[in-house]
C-alpha cells in the first residue's frame, strides 16, 4: 500500500512544479526516450550499489534508496504513457 502511494506520487510529480525525475537523470524535460538512455547509463553506473562497493565504498541504505529512485525515474520517463501522466 505504501509502495503504491510512492508510485502514484512519482507519477504525479512533485507538488512544487519542479521536474525532479528529469534532474535525477540529468536530462532536459524535452529529452526523447533515446536521449534519456545515455545519461541513464552514466548515472546508473555512477550510483549503482554494486559499482559503489567495487570501488571500495560501503553502501548505505540512503545510497540504495537513491538508486531505486533513479530506476523509478528511468522507468517513468522511458514510458510515454507514464511520462505524460508525470508531466501533467
Amino acid at each position: 500500500s505504501s509502495l503504491l502511494c510512492l508510485f502514484s506520487a512519482c507519477l504525479r510529480g512533485p507538488d512544487d512544479g519542479s521536474r525532479e525525475l528529469y534532474t535525477l537523470l540529468e536530462v532536459e524535460q524535452t529529452a526523447s526516450p533515446a536521449e534519456i538512455k545515455k545519461p541513464w547509463r552514466k548515472v546508473s553506473l555512477r550510483h549503482h550499489p554494486d559499482k559503489l562497493s567495487q570501488r571500495g565504498k560501503e553502501v548505505t541504505q540512503e545510497e540504495t534508496n537513491f538508486f531505486a529512485r533513479l530506476k523509478d525515474a528511468h522507468s517513468i520517463l522511458s514510458d510515454p504513457h507514464r511520462r505524460s501522466l508525470y508531466d501533467a
